[in-house]
């Protein structure tokens, strides 16, 4: 798996399907970092925002798309 999979994954296992869509649709980055969270040796992590952003901008690319 790259990294582009993981965190869309992370993103895909924290938020439904409509906060995904409000996000990219009418969002920014920023609104939903703090919800992103992985499993880092055991613990909860919130995912770093620099790849929460890197998601965000991959998921308004497959929206634009469909």
């Amino acid at each position: 798996m790259n990294v582009d999979e993981y965190v869309l994954n992370a993103i895909r296992d924290n938020l439904t399907d409509e906060e995904v869509h409000e996000w990219v649709t009418n969002g920014k980055p920023d609104d939903y970092f703090y919800r992103i969270v992985v499993d880092y040796n055991g613990s909860p992590m919130i995912l770093e925002n620099s790849l929460v952003t890197r998601g965000f901008e991959l998921l308004k690319g497959l929206y634009r798309k469909e």
